[in-house]
């Protein structure tokens, strides 16, 4: 009578060992096979419409066209006046926190966290020459 247990049992082990056989592969072949969808890619942020934009979307005359052009010069050095009041503000701003945080720590520790705000500094640069510089070569291939 025993091995009649024991017999079932076997039986029925294979048989739920097959029944999850079977039920990853079908998992397998219908749901999880299917393609999954990709995110639509991310389109660049819109440019501001150059001159020649608005010349063909408005029909400007040439003269339209020269005084606006006037005015876009003008309002470019006051953006770069403005620019270099923001960056003088911000370098103020920088060095009275540096001085600040320097009153708080030890010389040695001082002395860590400059190197480690050097290192941060020469890695943006870095990251900022190769941006330029991919940027530079994306414009030779256009024209």
């Amino acid at each position: 009578m025993k091995k009649h247990y024991k017999l079932w049992i076997i039986l029925s082990m294979i048989f739920l060992f097959a029944t999850g056989v079977v039920c990853g592969i079908l998992l397998d072949t219908h749901i999880l096979a299917q393609k999954l969808p990709t995110p639509p890619k991310k389109e660049p942020p819109p440019h501001f419409p150059t001159l020649e934009t608005f010349a063909q979307k408005l029909n400007l005359s040439e003269e339209q066209k020269e005084e606006i052009k006037e005015i876009f010069q003008r309002n470019e050095e006051r953006l770069k006046e403005f620019k270099k009041q923001i960056h003088h503000k911000f370098a103020s701003m920088r060095s009275q926190l540096q001085d600040e945080i320097k009153e708080v720590l030890t010389d040695e520790q001082w002395a860590q966290m400059e190197a480690m705000i050097q290192k941060f500094r020469e890695k943006r640069k870095k990251e900022f020459l190769q941006k330029k510089q991919k940027s530079e070569s994306r414009k030779g291939e256009r024209k």
